[in-house]
């Protein structure tokens, strides 16, 4: 599977994009593991929020312009995983640009799936980038139309 890319709307699902409560950082990260761990490709939601507290001691993953990919690769985790939350007033980040999160993509992955692990990083980075994607993401009123918003990216 290493060289195959992977489709957003395949490991992203209408049930694991949502409106997020909490507004800091913390809070925000366990929020998102719980709805990550909705699949049946997760076996240990603490592990995965061990995981995501850690990557987050080296550096945020608060990438800037509203938003943050937190991200694991682990063994208890089956698949590749991945879940939305929006907080429109924003999330305490720590972000490189300083600036509260309105936008939080969590992925989980195996490990030994470095390739398309980064492939997808860097593709959810580059689909971020493009001017009023975030914006559409942000005023889309269900996690229909969110997903829909992908397809094709």
């Amino acid at each position: 599977m290493s060289q195959a890319i992977l489709s957003i709307e395949s490991i992203l699902s209408e049930d694991r994009i949502k409106d997020i409560s909490s507004s800091e950082k913390k809070p925000a990260l366990q929020e998102m593991v719980n709805l990550l761990s909705t699949s049946n490709l997760i076996e240990d939601s603490n592990a995965i929020f061990d995981a995501v507290l850690e990557r987050e001691k080296i550096m945020s993953t608060g990438i800037g312009i509203g938003i943050a990919v937190p991200h694991v690769k682990i063994p208890s985790v089956k698949g590749f995983v991945m879940a939305m939350g929006r907080k429109k007033d924003g999330v305490e980040f720590d972000s490189l640009d300083g600036k509260p999160v309105k936008l939080l993509v969590m992925i989980a992955a195996p490990e030994g799936e470095q390739d398309s692990y980064l492939r997808l990083l860097a593709r959810i980075v580059a689909i971020f980038k493009e001017k009023d994607f975030l914006d559409q993401v942000l005023s889309a009123t269900s996690s229909a139309e969110i997903l829909a918003l992908f397809k094709d990216k």
